[in-house]
């Protein structure tokens, strides 16, 4: 379909057009009534759906059903020959299935108790191996696909990874005892497994919503001729219940919108959550059909196995797949855990269902019941076969499984059946005996399965690595082939360190700047990802528009509004910028894709996620923390950070504690720069630590912030060094003053501070030093370096932190202030060798002037006047009527209260 018909409408279709020809319709009408009345709506229904299907094929443009009968996607008929050993890869499946379900029983041995989850691979074991044997490409040669996997099924990974010879017994036994050296970790996570996970996924929604995201940014590379991603395909394995998650669904239409014809989501229905089904009263495969249609996806149900293709063959009236059609999903589980008499009783429950099974034994019926589409090998690989010939959609599977299957009646399809860690006596030998397992009654009497692995030259070994080299190596397998970055020289970060003359500059458009001279270099600059969720103009960043353009894979097909503008909003199939609209939690996909390029491609690029900094780690923190478990190097930029800096917006805008929520994701390395000329000492040291000789797996955040001041040079023979390690003396004050005071600050409190500094010189004869503290964070990380070194060397020279040196050496109290919650400057107060106080933004936002804010925050230059006398007061170095003079002086209202509880 051309793109100019398919705008439209959904289907390309015209429907407002007036009938050339009223009698050839009135014709096609009467023939559809004259069907209904000889032959029923049945037969109307099944001629409908052959013209719709037989439309599509043409090319007609009609939309496609939201959802159809609840039978496979693929008939019998149409499913290719099924390309490997049958046989053979039933008899590997069952050895897998044992040794997943052997992880989790022996990590549950009395004296380790760490738990586990059999029953989520249990239902996934085909739809895994299927891809393992015949799609799932690895990275010898090439880049390889691109997989998440389900979380809760890691065992069933280990056991097959076991099965290839990458894992021994030990790290068998060391599952979910991550402090062994040959530990394996719960659930995928690169950040403890890097050579084996290459994305984590068991935050639930997070895993579909990065598998779009990695499968549009494979996209953008191939576009921007960065990297040819044409061998790649993006799989994503997901839960039903999974799917609730607003992530899971809130970015489908990004995936059907820019055609992803390189991916494919896997989703497992196994009709069940962990405390119940996923849809008692209802049909999730339906509901999903309808979802994922309409959001312009290619689906495929695999909802039965073969055992149903002569049942549903002899359904020449339809009452069997209307049956199909109407029984909930609470009653397709408990199906699955009847008998036979049950079976008959609720499913074919009329004389006209009833012989559909004529002449079937009660071991008959029970396979009928149980033989879902997602555990017939040859079901999913058509489904997979179908998914990977579609063009010009992404493709979603929708297999019905059970959950637990395989591991007895005792776990399938039980509401119980994610708890269930290891089984009751006497339920392992059949379980053993059901899969066909080389192990001896002898060896399971301790009542905890052993390991079985076939002998390495029998015919199950062979086959099993001849697929896997055949499809290019193990799978999973994170390989970093990437190598330092040619990285700028020094006077590329000069500029900013002269300061703003005459001008104001907020050091939102300082870091701005500073892009731009970095997108000029020849290596880095390329590789620079400018992530915005629609605030560039915010930001000052619509001047990369006309130069870098917006990339779209559809190219510019029409005429912006603003085309005379030389500031103009260009789009381009090569653009640089990922322009990701109001989805902060879709920037984070881009973020986390082009974050690990350098791993999945051997490519580094470097993300620049410029954001409202509220809508950061408040909204996302939780993809944050994903993609420091992913290994993402980057930047994130909260602009407009500070509860006082983003006047007249309010509650919901000013941020006050995204610095100090950032602090706990161990990957992250957050600043908060003063002045402009912090911010190139700053990020040239990011770039080395990141991109250079020595690369480290982690990412930044900065807080700039929108209020303009004059930027002051870089004050002459500062170490650049104290700047990285957090806290340097900024300003010295006057010599011949009684009293000595210090004043620490970071961000936008600068200004307060200089001028309190100030007002207690003219006002009170109190000489304070104004130190600039970007890195609260590094501080506190240098002081507790130092508390542990010295716990440990006990007969050692203690170690003193930076924070202690440096106050040990001046005079007087010292008070802290910033734009943020007190929390922030108290991250380093039990390290302070004097007294300390702090001021901060605690409480809600509000809306008003910056000045208005900042009294009520009591940050202001004259709470941190009165703060310092007070301080000095109770010291005994000034009189306490000082510090009430100095109150009254300032009109500051000695009641007035935040809104802190």
């Amino acid at each position: 379909m051309s793109d100019e018909r398919e705008q439209v409408t959904a289907g390309g279709a015209l429907d407002q057009l007036p009938d050339p020809d009223p009698d050839e319709t009135r014709d096609w009408l009467d023939s559809l009534s004259d069907v209904v009345e000889r032959q029923g709506p049945g037969r109307a229904r099944f001629l409908l759906r052959k013209v719709l299907s037989h439309a599509g094929t043409l090319d007609v443009g009609l939309p496609p059903l939201p959802s159809t009968d609840y039978i496979n996607t693929i008939p019998a008929s149409d499913e290719p020959d099924y390309p490997g050993d049958e046989e053979l890869e039933r008899r590997l499946l069952a050895i897998v299935r044992w040794n997943a379900a052997a992880i989790v029983s022996r990590a549950n041995r009395p004296e380790l108790g760490v738990g586990g989850h059999m029953a989520s691979y249990a239902s996934a074991a085909e739809l895994f191996e299927v891809g393992f044997n015949h799609f799932f490409r690895g990275k010898e040669g090439g880049a390889g696909d691109q997989i998440f996997f389900q979380g809760h099924s890691a065992p069933g990974v280990y056991a097959r990874a076991f099965l290839e010879g990458r894992l021994s017994e030990a790290n068998l036994d060391a599952f979910r005892q991550e402090s062994k050296p040959d530990g394996l970790s719960s659930y995928p996570h690169p950040r403890l497994m890097p050579d084996f996970w290459e994305f984590p996924t068991v935050s639930m929604g997070l895993g579909a919503l990065n598998a779009i995201y990695q499968a549009r940014f494979n996209r953008y590379l191939q576009h921007r001729e960065l990297v040819d991603t044409s061998g790649s395909r993006v799989w994503a394995f997901i839960g039903d219940g999974e799917m609730d998650e607003p992530e899971a669904q809130g970015a489908l239409t990004v995936a059907g919108r820019e055609r992803l014809d390189n991916l494919v989501f896997v989703v497992n229905c196994n009709l069940q959550r962990l405390d119940g089904p996923v849809r008692g009263n209802g049909k999730i495969i339906q509901e999903m059909e309808a979802l994922f249609r309409g959001a312009g996806w290619n689906v495929v149900k695999v909802v039965w196995g073969r055992r149903w293709d002569d049942l549903l063959a002899r359904d020449e009236t339809g009452e069997l797949v209307a049956k199909l059609n109407a029984i909930p999903d609470g009653q397709l589980q408990t199906l699955a855990a009847e008998g036979a008499d049950y079976v008959r009783e609720k499913l074919f429950d009329t004389k006209g269902l009833r012989r559909f099974i004529d002449g079937m034994d009660d071991a008959e019926l029970i396979a009928l019941a149980i033989d879902r589409g997602g555990h017939d090998l040859r079901k999913v690989h058509a489904a997979y076969r179908a998914a990977v010939d579609h063009q010009g959609q992404p493709t979603v599977i929708l297999a019905q499984t059970i959950k637990g299957r395989g591991l007895g009646r005792e776990f399938e399809s039980r509401n119980a059946t994610h708890q269930m860690k290891k089984f009751v006596r006497g339920t392992l030998n059949t379980f053993r005996d059901r899969l066909g397992i080389d192990v001896s009654d002898e060896d399971l009497e301790k009542g905890y399965p052993p390991y079985y692995r076939p002998p390495e030259d029998s015919d199950l070994h062979q086959y099993l690595l001849e697929r896997r080299r055949s499809l290019g190596g193990p799978v999973p397998a994170r390989v970093d082939r990437s190598g330092p970055l040619d990285l700028p020289e020094k006077e590329l970060y000069a500029q900013l360190k002269k300061g703003s003359g005459k001008q104001e500059v907020a050091t939102t458009m300082a870091l701005v700047r500073l892009v731009r001279d970095l997108l000029r270099n020849q290596d880095v600059g390329r590789r620079i990802v400018p992530i915005i969720p629609d605030e560039a103009r915010t930001f000052g960043m619509d001047s990369f528009f006309p130069n870098l353009k917006i990339y779209s894979s559809r190219g510019m097909n029409y005429d912006a509004v603003d085309r005379d503008l030389v500031l103009s909003y260009k789009e381009d199939t090569k653009g640089q910028i990922l322009h990701e609209g109001i989805t902060e939690a879709g920037a984070m996909g881009s973020f986390s894709a082009a974050g690990s390029s350098y791993a999945t491609f051997g490519e580094p690029m470097i993300p620049l996620y410029i954001f409202y900094s509220m809508f950061g780690f408040q909204r996302t923190g939780d993809s944050m923390w994903s993609a420091g478990d992913q290994r993402c190097r980057g930047f994130l930029i909260g602009a407009t950070a500070g509860r006082t800096t983003l006047n007249g917006e309010g509650l919901q805008h000013q941020d006050g504690h995204s610095a100090l929520v950032a602090t706990t994701n161990p990957a992250c390395v957050t600043y908060d720069p003063s002045f402009a000329f912090e911010i190139p000492v700053i990020v040239e040291d990011a770039l080395r630590r990141m991109y250079g000789p020595e690369a480290e797996d982690l990412f930044y955040y900065l807080t700039v912030y929108n209020e303009p001041f004059v930027q002051p040079p870089m004050p002459e023979g500062l170490d650049e060094q104290q700047i990285i390690q957090g806290l340097y003396r900024y300003q010295a004050a006057e010599t011949g003053h009684g009293l000595r005071a210090q004043i620490v600050t970071s961000g936008s409190a600068m200004p307060m501070a200089l001028q309190a500094a100030r007002l207690l010189t003219e006002d009170w004869d109190v000489a304070a030093d104004v130190w600039s503290a970007p890195g609260w964070q590094r501080l506190r990380q240098d002081a507790l370096d130092c508390e542990e070194w010295n716990r440990l060397h006990p007969t050692e020279d203690p170690r003193v932190p930076l924070v202690t040196r440096t106050f040990a050496e001046v005079d007087g109290p010292i008070v802290a202030v910033s734009d943020w919650m007190k929390l922030v400057p108290d991250q380093i107060s039990r390290w302070m060798p004097r007294p300390y106080a702090i001021l901060g933004t605690d409480g809600f936002g509000r809306s008003d002037t910056r000045p208005a804010l900042r009294r009520h925050f009591k940050i202001d230059a004259e709470n941190i006047a009165v703060a310092v006398l007070q301080e000095l007061a109770l010291a005994g170095e000034v009189d306490r009527e000082k510090v009430a003079e100095a109150i009254k002086r300032y009109d500051l209202d000695p009641d007035a209260t935040t809104d802190v509880p």
